[in-house]
């Protein structure tokens, strides 16, 4: 009797934790445009939005990473806050994250990407400083379905 109390203790507990961890931040996705066919070219919005109660730091490190695939190519993989030149301001002396503009990532879709509606996903790892300034580094994952089509057949 007393390891099914346990099981749903640490059921409870996880679920709790799991959840608390998402709310940290909002994060929207946008594709520009929603369908491509393969080899041609969009761009992934991101918009970013901390809960009121709490600041994203600068440092150890805001790190933006996309899950590598055949469907998605970027120029890159994983990007920092510094290359992405988000705005920065100061809370207690501690260089916080500003997010007051969406983040773009251009990307292409591979030519031998599947067709139909696929999952461009990745994750922002950060850590969070609350205002009564304890922190804890963290991560979220994010995902967008997009829709790939077929090419277009060449006109004889």
């Amino acid at each position: 009797m007393k390891s099914k109390q346990f099981f749903w203790l640490i059921f409870f507990l996880s679920n709790f934790f799991v959840t608390a961890q998402n709310e940290f931040l909002k994060i929207e996705l946008q594709a520009k445009p929603k369908e491509l066919r393969r080899g041609e070219e969009g761009t992934l919005l991101i918009k970013i939005e901390p809960r009121d109660d709490l600041k994203v730091l600068l440092y150890p490190e805001f790190i933006i990473c996309f899950e590598e695939s055949r469907n998605f190519i970027f120029n890159k993989y994983f990007f920092t806050a510094n290359e992405l030149n988000v705005e920065t301001e100061t809370f207690n002396q501690i260089a916080c994250l500003k997010f007051s503009e969406e983040l773009s990532f251009p990307f292409q879709i591979g030519e031998n990407a599947f067709l139909g509606t696929q999952i461009l996903s990745g994750e922002i790892i950060y850590t969070v400083m609350f205002k009564d300034s304890w922190s804890v580094k963290t991560s979220q994952k994010f995902s967008l379905p997009l829709t790939i089509l077929k090419e277009r057949k060449a006109k004889k």
